[in-house]
C-alpha cells in the first residue's frame, strides 16, 4: 500500500538481511524498514531478533514485528518475542500485532515512539478510514491480557507445546524447529493429509491442513495450534490417533 520497494530476505537470516541491505543502502538509505514475524506462523520458530537488530541499527533501518503468533504465547506472561529474547531498548523498533488469535477479540495495534505511532494516525489510510474498537472489545483484551499476567496459562501452554513435541519426535514426526504452540507436522502428499484431516476431525480433533502455496511444495503439513486447556490425555489420544493414521495411510516418517 505505501508504494516502497520490496526485497525479500532468506527465512529469519540474519546474513541474507545483511547482503541485501549491503547491496541496496546506497539507493534506499534515507528509508529502510526491515520486517519479520516474531513467531513464524508456519513453521512455530522464533525470529532472530538479537542479530536482525543488529543488522537493522547498522543501516538506521527501522525493525517491525509482526507479533500475530507471539502474543499470549511467548515471552514472560505471554509479552511477545522481544519478552522472549529479553530486549529491553525499543529504538528502531515498531511492533505490530492481533487482538484476534491468543487474546480472542478483533481488531489489531501498534506500538512505536510518539512520533511513529502520531504519523500512523494521520497518514495510515488503513487507520484513518476505518471507526475504533467497541469500548467492548477493548475492555475484553484488556482483561485477558490481565489474566496472563496474573496465571500459569502462558506457563500451560508452553508445557502442553512442548509435551506435544516430545510426543511427535518419539513417533517420528518432522516438526522443523518448533519451539511455540505452533507445531507442523508435515505429511507431504496433499491426498494423503486431507484424508487425514477428516479422519482426524471424525474421531474429534480439529486441525489445520496447511497445502501450497500456503508453503512450499512437498512439504503439506498439519499444523496444531496448542491450547492451555488440554490435558496430557487429551494429547496422547491425539499421538495415539495420528500414529495409527500415519499407519493406515503409509506414510514416511521423516525424522
Amino acid at each position: 500500500m505505501s508504494g516502497a520497494k520490496m526485497i525479500r530476505y532468506k527465512h529469519n537470516d540474519p546474513a541474507s538481511l545483511d547482503k541485501i541491505l549491503g547491496d541496496y543502502y546506497a539507493e534506499y538509505k534515507d528509508g529502510i524498514i526491515v520486517i519479520t514475524d516474531g513467531v513464524f506462523s508456519m513453521d512455530g520458530d522464533v525470529a532472530n531478533l538479537p542479530e536482525l537488530l543488529k543488522i537493522v541499527k547498522k543501516y538506521n533501518a527501522i525493525l517491525l514485528i509482526d507479533e500475530a503468533h507471539a502474543t499470549g504465547v511467548v515471552g514472560d506472561k505471554g509479552a511477545g518475542t522481544l519478552a522472549y529474547h529479553n530486549i529491553t531498548d525499543r529504538d528502531n523498533i515498531i511492533v505490530t500485532g492481533t487482538l484476534s488469535k491468543a487474546i480472542g477479540a478483533v481488531g489489531g495495534y501498534v506500538s512505536a515512539n510518539k512520533k511513529i505511532i502520531d504519523y500512523l494516525r494521520i497518514y495510515a489510510r488503513s487507520n484513518l478510514y476505518s471507526t475504533s474498537l467497541p469500548p467492548s472489545v477493548c475492555a475484553s483484551a484488556i482483561e485477558v491480557i490481565k489474566y496472563m499476567q496474573e496465571t500459569d496459562v502462558v506457563k500451560k501452554l508452553q508445557s502442553n507445546a512442548d509435551y506435544l513435541t516430545m510426543k511427535l519426535k518419539e513417533i517420528g514426526c518432522n516438526t522443523l524447529d518448533t519451539v511455540t504452540a505452533i507445531i507442523p507436522i508435515i505429511i507431504g502428499d496433499d491426498y494423503k493429509l486431507t484424508a487425514m484431516s477428516k479422519d482426524l476431525l471424525e474421531k474429534g480433533i480439529f486441525v489445520s491442513s496447511i497445502f501450497p502455496p500456503a508453503v512450499p511444495s512437498k512439504v503439506s503439513r498439519i499444523r496444531v495450534n496448542m491450547s492451555s486447556v488440554l490435558t496430557k490425555e487429551d494429547i496422547d489420544y491425539f499421538v495415539v490417533t495420528l500414529n495409527e493414521l500415519f499407519d493406515k495411510y503409509d506414510i514416511k516418517r521423516f525424522v
